[in-house]
């Protein structure tokens, strides 16, 4: 138990001088440090003796959590030789007006590119969802979907976009994601 109590804090003291910790799996013969090891972080706890099955799902699960963080988080505009670099999780949604696109910033900023709508829906990450001919929206910011009034709440600056019956589907798998990790507060 001393040796553990030297081992986490060694790992206390990783956290204040480190910007990431490397991956931590603590490897122990009771479970009894279970909770001390996931609050600071340990990505897994294996269980002596080893046993191959758990090590193949932390594997699993290593790959899984890789593959998400090497999905591209930069989308590029071309416009004859200006090149202008967006970091999608900084888009708040996307406005078609006409043949041309306007990406709404989180900082404000409306930066427009000379494509449809449709190009960039088939470009853009898993998080972004068409609820509108007009309108993509990042389901990151979603506040509130009103059914009532057919909207949904962007959240930082509490906008209502308009969905349409032809999207309600995309809505309402946006339901069902958001609902799921969401404290239940029926009013």
């Amino acid at each position: 138990n001393n040796d553990a109590s030297e081992c986490f804090q060694m790992i206390t003291e990783l956290h204040q001088y480190l910007p990431s910790l490397p991956l931590l799996i603590a490897v122990s013969s009771c479970k009894s440090l279970t909770y001390d090891a996931i609050k600071l972080g340990f990505f897994d706890y294996w269980l002596h003796p080893l046993d191959e099955f758990e090590i193949r799902k932390t594997i699993f699960r290593l790959r899984k959590q890789v593959q998400k963080e090497t999905i591209p988080t930069t989308l590029c505009l071309k416009t004859y030789r200006d090149y202008h670099y967006l970091d999608t999780t900084e888009i708040l949604y996307l406005k078609a007006d006409n043949n041309t696109t306007d990406f709404i910033m989180k900082d404000g900023r409306i930066v427009s590119a000379f494509k449809t709508l449709k190009t960039f829906e088939r470009q853009l990450p898993d998080n972004f969802i068409r609820i509108h001919q007009s309108y993509i929206l990042n389901i990151k910011y979603v506040s509130r979907i009103n059914y009532g009034k057919s909207t949904c709440t962007i959240r930082n600056i509490e906008r209502n976009l308009p969905f349409s019956k032809s999207y309600k589907q995309s809505i309402d798998s946006l339901k069902r994601l958001l609902s799921k990790n969401a404290i239940n507060g029926a009013m």
